[in-house]
Parts: C-alpha cells; structure tokens; sequence
C-alpha cells in the first residue's frame, strides 16, 4: 500500500487486514488501514474505488466467491482490479506432483506444513502454516473473476521469492508462461453495465 500510495500521490488509499498487529503497523507508517474480517464482506460502501489490489489473500479465504462479489461491489463501473496468487499449477508443482508430493502452497495440517512433503521437508524453511486454503490456477482465477462480473484483462506470472538459489533462474523462466509460473497475476475491470 505504502507504493501506491508513493505512486500515487494525492490519492485516497484504504487498506483492509484482519490482524490488529498488522493494522498497528500500518498505521504507525501513516497508512490508513482499517480492520475488518473479510470473510463478513468488504466494509465499504458501493462503488467507492477506482482500483482495489488484492495481493495474496484470495487463497486465504473459505468463500473466494464472496470476496469476488464484495471487490466487485466496492470497485466504480470501469474500475481496475489487480489480484495475485500462487499458482497451484506452477512448474514445481507440476514436478513433485509426479514424485507424491504435496504441492508447494498446499496445507494439511494446521500446526506443521511441512507434512506431506517428503524429501522437501529439509528446504522448507518455515514450517509453520499460513493458513492456504483455496490453491488456484491460472484458469480458476480467471473464471471466478469472471463470474463475479469482471472482464479479465491480462494474466501475467511472478516469481516466487523464497526459492532455493538454484531454482531462481529456472523460476524467472517460467514467470513468463503465466499457466506455470509461480504467482499469477491478474488485472480485471469492472464493466460499467453491471453498476450496482
């Protein structure tokens, strides 16, 4: 938010977390965020943003759905959405699905998400879930999008920064094949004709 806001000079920014702490923190770097739970809906008036970024939180949310229609709601007729998330169908996840292997992203367990990854349990490096709940492609991403009203303008792919060294490069590589890159990253517009 604080890059926007730099980007963005002038304009009015609002931020939305669940977590007090992350709020206090925001707030001490004079962001105006507020907190709320999501999953209720956005606490927001209809049509009251141009642009809503919604970076890592889709696949964290039991109802992607809802928050679709909620973003959707609070974006003005013509308005921009950027939304990321990990791709469950990154080029890794291809590879170890083959080798019986959890998915990175992919979470079982609410104390240790390391289990299920077999060998790959020495590189992860924190084992402590992030609470993944709803893992996306590149497809899924753009149809719910797309039922909650959207039109999808581009889908382009990000790299994953935590990658071990020797995987960076190929991860750089495949950034450019969204279907398989390691973060999708999505630009929607709300279209005038489905003004609340």
């Amino acid at each position: 938010m604080k890059k926007l806001t730099e980007r963005f000079p002038g304009s009015l920014c609002k931020g939305v977390d669940g977590s007090r702490d992350q709020v206090l923190r925001c707030e001490k770097k004079g962001l105006s965020v507020i907190q709320a739970d999501i999953s209720e809906g956005i606490p927001f008036e209809n049509n009251s943003f141009d642009f809503v970024n919604c970076a890592e939180v889709i696949e964290h949310v039991y109802d992607p759905d809802l928050l679709c229609d909620e973003i959707f709601r609070v974006i003005r007729p013509g308005g921009l959405l950027v939304l990321s998330t990990p791709n469950l169908h990154a080029w890794y996840n291809r590879i170890i699905f083959l080798m019986g292997i959890l998915q990175v992203f992919m979470e079982v367990s609410t104390r240790d998400s390391s289990i299920g990854f077999g060998f790959l349990k020495r590189i992860k490096k924190c084992s402590s879930p992030v609470g993944h709940i709803r893992l996306m492609n590149r497809e899924s991403v753009c149809e719910i999008l797309t039922r909650a009203g959207f039109s999808v303008n581009k889908v382009k792919g990000a790299t994953f920064e935590v990658i071990p060294s020797p995987g960076r490069l190929i991860d750089r590589i495949f950034r450019l094949i969204p279907s398989m890159s390691s973060i999708l990253l999505v630009s929607a517009t709300k279209a005038p004709k489905h003004e609340s």
